[in-house]
């Protein structure tokens, strides 16, 4: 793996959505809260289609570890959303 960590916001994951209704004091209105939340993620994704949100432009990363040098060697992202830095040691 060569190059830089780019980190990209291209969309929010509506399926894991919990909205937080227990402030709301009026029970009839914790629908039309919870709908107004996932209406507007929805609308942002919209948005996030169109043009994405660059998180980190170049991402650091670790160079050595215990004085030991350190080579990335490849990137993975998981479904929730880890980071995961394949890295061994360039001896």
């Amino acid at each position: 793996y060569t190059g830089q960590i780019k980190l990209v916001l291209d969309r929010l994951d509506e399926k894991s959505l919990v909205v937080d209704t227990s402030s709301v004091w009026l029970p009839f209105l914790k629908g039309t809260v919870e709908g107004k939340v996932k209406s507007a993620i929805a609308d942002a994704n919209l948005n996030l289609k169109k043009k994405e949100i660059i998180i980190v432009e170049n991402l650091p990363v670790p160079s050595g570890l215990l004085g030991l040098s350190l080579k990335l060697k490849d990137v993975q992202s998981e479904p929730k959303g880890h980071l995961v830095l394949f890295l061994e040691y360039a001896l």
